[in-house]
């Protein structure tokens, strides 16, 4: 796992995914806006993903993290909100 000091280290993840040369913008002539949006857009994604795991998993023992996954979710989706006003 890619732990730190006890805490997720997502660089050391995805170097160890093989996913640490990939380019972080794709195209570079859209706005920075765009970027962003769309990276959020799959961190909903992936938070959304995680939830279905865990309330389907309920005996695993992680279902304490099902209110941190929604407040995430609830919170970069307020962000993209604020990103369209």
């Amino acid at each position: 796992m890619a732990l730190r000091n006890g805490y997720f280290d997502l660089a050391r993840a995805l170097e160890q995914l093989g996913l640490d040369d990939l380019p972080v913008v794709e195209d570079a002539s859209a706005p920075i806006c765009e970027h962003v949006a769309d990276r959020l857009a799959d961190v909903l994604l992936d938070l959304d993903a995680v939830s279905q795991v865990l309330r389907a998993e309920h005996s695993n023992g992680l279902s304490w993290l099902e209110p941190h996954i929604q407040r995430l979710y609830d919170d970069v989706n307020s962000l993209m909100g604020k990103m369209v006003d």
